[in-house]
């Protein structure tokens, strides 16, 4: 059938790696700069991913006729770039034509949170708490130890208790 099985006398496809436990494998590239390529037959859009000899994957797209445009780069020292080959931080995001954003989507019905840690203890939290529909920042999560909100027309709390503008 032309598949390769390793660990299975019967391949499914192509190339069909099975085992017991832990799969590990290896592989090795003889360039100094390997590249694993996802291609799509008929020409469509590939994604790759590339080994820059300095321990930095880069993960990009193109065709398999051009060079590919880099998306994402995951540095050696563990920083990941979306739209920077530089990333300054853990998470660096950059965009050299438009807005640079980030969304966090919460399924229906639920909060959508940023939490900020010191560690493993979550000390303060932003985001949108679904069942009041208000912006909170506040302690653990929004929906409890609220210390900020803003609703829907703009009227700002503090502390759950002081509410301006005062009706």
């Amino acid at each position: 059938s032309g598949n390769v099985g390793i660990g299975t006398s019967s391949p499914s496809t192509k190339l069909d790696v099975a085992g017991e436990a832990l799969i590990q494998g290896r592989l090795q590239v003889t360039s100094s700069a390997p590249e694993v390529l996802f291609s799509v037959p008929g020409g469509g859009l590939d994604s790759r991913i590339h080994n820059d000899g300095s321990g930095n994957f880069i993960f990009g797209t193109g065709t398999n006729s051009t060079t590919p445009t880099e998306r994402m780069r995951l540095k050696a020292n563990g920083f990941l770039g979306i739209g920077t080959t530089s990333p300054l931080d853990l998470i660096h995001l950059k965009s050299s034509s438009t807005d640079a954003r980030q969304v966090i989507d919460g399924h229906t019905g639920f909060d959508a949170e940023l939490k900020f840690a010191e560690n493993g203890t979550v000390e303060y939290t932003i985001g949108h708490d679904a069942a009041t529909s208000k912006f909170v920042i506040g302690t653990a999560n929004v929906d409890t130890g609220k210390r900020f909100t803003i609703n829907s027309s703009g009227a700002i709390t503090f502390n759950e208790a002081y509410t301006f503008p005062t009706s």
